[in-house]
């Protein structure tokens, strides 16, 4: 979040989107977790890591 504010090409309403998406990727990552759901947790694991990486292209 911070490279795509701090490279000011990206919208701030994407930012916050991406933002949003990444800390409820992180809670059903928990829920996962404690449920014991591994494929799942797997998959939203791989969900956040791409919201990572998007941040790095909405910002070029």
């Amino acid at each position: 979040m911070i490279v795509a504010h701090l490279a000011g090409n990206a919208e701030l309403v994407t930012i916050n989107v991406l933002s949003v998406l990444f800390i409820t990727s992180r809670l059903l990552y928990i829920i996962c977790y404690l449920a014991d759901w591994a494929v799942l947790r797997s998959l939203v694991w791989f969900v956040g890591m791409g919201l990572i990486a998007a941040f790095f292209v909405v910002s070029v």
